[in-house]
């Protein structure tokens, strides 16, 4: 069939842009045409440099016209090619199509080496397959590897219509800088000027990229296969005072439209083939589109270690990394919101707190994701000086909080006793806290909050935790008088066992080791993946829900609870007993005031193993609502 009016496209590549930069600062400019599609982008007059990618190696854009008329089929109608002219971002591609038929167009722009490309764009199969170790085999540098991607929907109805085709990357940018090139120690080490320092880093990406949808699959490890010598180009890191040293660009594809947080580590050669040194950097957030610069003293130390990630309008938000160092805690803002930042800066809150400024009518907010990077972590708040300011995280993330308690026992958390305030809306990952060293009276322990006094806590996740405690521990919350709504928890191990005068070793759950006497709703919380071990009370959410409170919408899945110490009494004469998938134990009061217990509290999964090391399986259940005391 001939065509009656002819189809033109032009496939942009958006390029990366500094830190400063912002939506307004580019964007398409249409322009109608008769019977054709013609695409004018106007880009940033500040393009980012070379090596943090100005688009320009991206020199050649195949595509691939899908026929997608029929539903549930999309059969191969064309494909082709088109160059990008010199020190240009755009490129033209006029398409015949036959009128009364949906396509589905897919673009990717990238160097082009031939058998040596790093990335086969298939048409026929549909994808774009990433092959990381030939990076390096051509091109000094990985930067050499940008490259870019989209599709667009052509409708039977689009025939002569005005079509923009943006493409922006599928890949994350990793970037390795140094400010420490220059220490005489480092020459040392790696030559005069570290002329023989060589630098690869290795991670985990996906090495599929579905044309049709932008799906990425296939988790394959990723490493730098030849070391490489510094890029001549500097490190924009907003820090004249102390430039950074350009080690090493690398692209790893990742899923779409979400950040994935991935283990870098950063492997430093004397020479091309002598390796001298790894650092390991843990959570890097990485995702499409996005810079993701990891930069520091990398030379010197591996303690002193900032992960930004940016892209082209977001601005950037930094995954600062915990060195242990102390900062002030900021001024409240005229609506008395503290806002923080860095680690240092929670470190110094734990410090005024704990010295006796409760920040009484307070609100503390997180404003980015901090990495507290393993180093013991001394909780906010104590019993004789607690925490009474709000907190609210704004979604962000609290990385790899570690407490190793040792001396007098104290709470186990982020944050230790909170009282007459609240709690919301932040995310950890990784948590490790271990109490069983401390000495005296057990205390309560979890992930965010050790002790919430009059204090909800609500949209709290926390995922990778494991807790090695004595009595009332959770995932989020130890213990807590006040509701716990919208929370999750995911990959929990408590590890609870009786101290040495047989009592404790009671009231774990993913969520929380016990919720106190009151009118509170526990509502919407969700667990996976739990693991609790301990003598009684032990629940896949609550290891305790106290009497007046009501409990309604909760689910738990993947629970195993193993019995341990069960053939003791404790001193108050309490056998090992209480183990469900959802709540441990149900409280009632003297008077026989019990919980509440509502719709939809149910579990899938759930392993009892018993003092004897018998398993119990149930497939799915829900919470019994029987009062116990």
């Amino acid at each position: 069939m001939k065509m009656k009016k002819g189809l033109l496209y032009s496939a942009v590549a958006a390029m990366f842009c500094l830190g400063s930069c912002s939506q307004d600062d580019f964007g398409p400019v249409l322009e109608n045409g008769d019977g054709n599609v013609t695409f004018t982008v106007q880009l940033n007059d500040k393009p980012a440099s070379r090596a943090f990618g100005d688009g320009l190696s991206a020199t050649t854009l195949k595509y691939a016209v899908y026929d997608v008329t029929e539903e549930n089929n999309s059969a191969l109608a064309g494909e082709g090619t088109a160059a990008f002219a010199a020190n240009s971002l755009s490129t033209t591609v006029s398409l015949n199509l036959v009128p009364e038929r949906n396509y589905k167009v897919a673009f990717f722009a990238s160097s082009s080496i031939g058998e040596n490309d790093v990335y086969n764009f298939d048409a026929s199969a549909k994808t774009v397959t990433v092959d990381y170790s030939k990076t390096n085999t051509v091109a000094a540098q990985t930067v050499d590897y940008d490259c870019f991607y989209n599709t667009v929907d052509i409708l039977s109805t689009d025939i002569g219509k005005s079509k923009t085709v943006t493409l922006t990357r599928p890949v994350a940018q990793i970037n390795i800088g140094t400010a420490d090139m220059t220490n005489a120690a480092v020459g040392v080490v790696y030559g005069a000027n570290a002329e023989n320092l060589h630098t690869t880093i290795s991670t985990k990406g996906y090495n599929t990229l579905s044309l049709l949808d932008g799906a990425v699959t296939g988790e394959v490890a990723v490493v730098t296969p030849t070391a490489v010598q510094p890029l001549s180009e500097g490190f924009p890191v907003v820090n004249t005072d102390n430039p950074y040293s350009y080690l090493l660009c690398s692209y790893v594809l990742v899923p779409q439209e979400e950040t994935t947080v991935k283990d870098v580590t950063i492997s430093l050669y004397k020479d091309a083939s002598t390796k001298h040194a790894d650092i390991p950097v843990s959570n890097v957030p990485l995702q499409q589109n996005y810079r993701t610069n990891i930069y520091g003293n990398l030379l010197t130390t591996a303690s002193d270690i900032t992960v930004n990630k940016d892209n082209n309008w977001n601005g950037a938000y930094d995954v600062k990394v915990w060195d242990g160092s102390v900062a002030e805690v900021p001024e409240a803002d005229e609506n008395n919101v503290i806002t923080l930042s860095t680690p240092a800066q929670f470190a110094g809150l734990a410090q005024a707190v704990n010295s006796g400024n409760s920040y009484a009518g307070k609100t503390i907010k997180l404003a980015n994701d901090i990495n507290l990077n393993n180093i013991n972590w001394t909780p906010i708040g104590t019993d004789s000086h607690p925490l009474n300011a709000k907190f609210d995280g704004q979604g962000h993330t609290i990385y790899n909080l570690t407490i190793n308690m040792t001396g007098t026992a104290g709470y186990g958390g982020f944050f230790g006793l909170v009282k007459n305030s609240s709690i919301t809306n932040v995310k950890l990952d990784g948590v490790n806290i271990d109490v069983q060293s401390a000495t005296g009276k057990s205390k309560n322990v979890g992930g965010l909050v050790a002790n919430a006094y009059i204090c909800p806590v609500s949209k709290v996740s926390v995922k990778n935790v494991y807790i090695k405690s004595y009595r009332r521990s959770g995932g989020i919350i130890g213990q807590i008088y006040g509701s716990v709504t919208d929370c999750e928890a995911e990959n929990v191990t408590i590890e609870m066992k009786m101290d040495s005068s047989n009592d404790n070793g009671d009231k774990a759950g993913a969520i929380a080791g016990q919720t106190n006497e009151g009118t509170y709703h526990h509502t919407n919380n969700k667990v996976k993946n739990v693991k609790i071990s301990g003598f009684r009370d032990l629940g896949g959410v609550f290891g305790m829900v106290n009497y007046s409170a009501k409990i309604s919408h909760n689910y738990a899945e993947d629970v195993i609870i193993t019995v341990v110490d069960g053939d003791k009494v404790d001193p108050d004469g309490h056998t090992a007993d209480f183990f469900e998938g959802v709540v441990g134990e149900l409280g009632v009061s003297k008077t026989g005031i019990t919980v509440t217990v509502g719709e939809n509290n149910s579990f899938k999964n759930f392993t009892l193993v018993d003092k004897n090391g018998s398993e119990t399986f149930t497939e799915s259940g829900t919470l019994t609502p029987t009062a116990t005391n």
